[in-house]
């Protein structure tokens, strides 16, 4: 099974697409510390320093500004690894995000979906007009 969710940023793709994958982007908005490698095999590490939580993974696929995918594994848990397909589409105003990511349950979902509508908000307030 899988989750989706969707959000609309007032930026173009390209610069969203950046935001996934460029290290000091994404410590704007997600992690308090990262290293990519955003090509098809290279790997990548997002940490959390206050509660001490490790992600980590490999790139897929990378075809930017459209589409990324990538594993994606907690070092502080034991759920196997899951994959995340994202895709940037450019739209009138801004872009549109699709997040699809496995889960192994409903409950795994939930907890998928709640994290990704928090962080996303996150990168809408950074990429608003105000942001």
């Amino acid at each position: 099974m899988s989750i989706t969710f969707e959000a609309d940023l007032e930026a173009d793709s390209s610069t969203v697409f950046a935001h996934l994958t460029d290290a000091a982007l994404l410590t704007q908005w997600w992690p308090s510390g990262a290293e990519t490698d955003p090509r098809p095999g290279g790997a990548y590490h997002l940490w959390w320093e206050g509660p001490g939580w490790h992600l980590r993974g490999q790139y897929l696929e990378v075809d930017s500004p459209s589409r990324l995918a990538f594993t994606w594994t907690w070092d502080h848990e034991t759920t196997p690894e899951r994959r995340v397909d994202i895709a940037v589409s450019q739209r009138d105003h801004g872009a549109h995000l699709t997040i699809r990511h496995e889960a192994g349950s409903e409950e795994e979902g939930a907890g998928y979906k709640e994290g990704w509508e928090h962080f996303i908000g996150q990168l809408q307030q950074l990429l608003g007009p105000d942001g």
